[in-house]
């Protein structure tokens, strides 16, 4: 059997083996130390670009919401334009009393495309010329306008943010000016401390 003092020199170097050898570098501290504004920036610059990401995708959303919704209205309108259009034309034979009543096409007045006699009054249909173009310039003007807005909207933003970059920058230079003229009256005080 080894001795006592055997058994801790033996459980000492094995203590040591088992040790994990912790090294100090200067460089990596100072890194470390000095770099927590940096990281802070840093997240905080993520954080910003991954609002406006998510901003800009909502935007989009909701810009293909209107885009959508203005389809189908043109297309309901178009639709309902081209059913006048048949059925003032003559295309359809199956409605031609609206109203239910007796069909009495007259020739007396050559504007007139059909008369209909009703118990109680006369309906005329004349011919109009319908201009579909005139609808679709309408609803371009309708969307120039909200882009005008939109444009305007943005517009105004920037130009806030712009002026707030201004008054940022006139009281930053404005401290810059404070403080040279402390240190001059400071170096003057020296001065007349020396002097004196």
């Amino acid at each position: 059997m080894p001795s006592r003092k055997k058994e801790k020199k033996l459980r000492k170097l094995q203590r040591l083996e088992k040790k994990v050898v912790i090294s100090f570098d200067t460089k990596d501290r100072k890194k470390f130390l000095t770099g927590f504004r940096k990281r802070k920036l840093d997240r905080r610059i993520k954080g910003q670009e991954e609002v406006e990401k998510l901003e800009k995708e909502e935007r989009l959303r909701q810009k293909e919401a209107r885009l959508a919704k203005l389809r189908a209205r043109d297309e309901k309108e178009t639709e309902r334009v081209e059913a006048d259009l048949e059925y003032v034309q003559g295309g359809d034979d199956n409605n031609d009393n609206w109203f239910s009543c007796n069909d009495d096409e007259s020739g007396d007045n050559e504007d007139i495309a059909a008369q209909y006699d009703c118990d109680a009054h006369i309906v005329s249909v004349t011919p109009f010329d319908l201009q579909i173009s005139s609808l679709e310039k309408a609803i371009e003007e309708s969307a120039s306008k909200s882009e005008r807005d939109n444009n305007e909207a943005k517009r105004q933003h920037l130009l806030a943010q712009e002026q707030k970059r201004i008054e940022k920058a006139r009281r930053k230079k404005l401290m810059k000016k404070v403080l040279a003229k402390k240190k001059k009256g400071k170096k003057k005080k020296k001065k007349k401390a020396k002097d004196e």
